[in-house]
């Protein structure tokens, strides 16, 4: 199974400044990556 992407996109005094993409590596920390994902 591949590894799971979440991102946050940033913005700034309502400018969009763009996106930060973390993959998550479920096979190596699975509770830290199951964790991060449901925020």
């Amino acid at each position: 199974m591949p590894n799971r992407k979440v991102y946050f996109n940033i913005e700034a005094n309502g400018e969009k400044l763009g996106k930060v993409v973390f993959e998550l590596f479920d096979d190596v920390v699975p509770k830290t990556a199951e964790n991060f994902h449901a925020l």
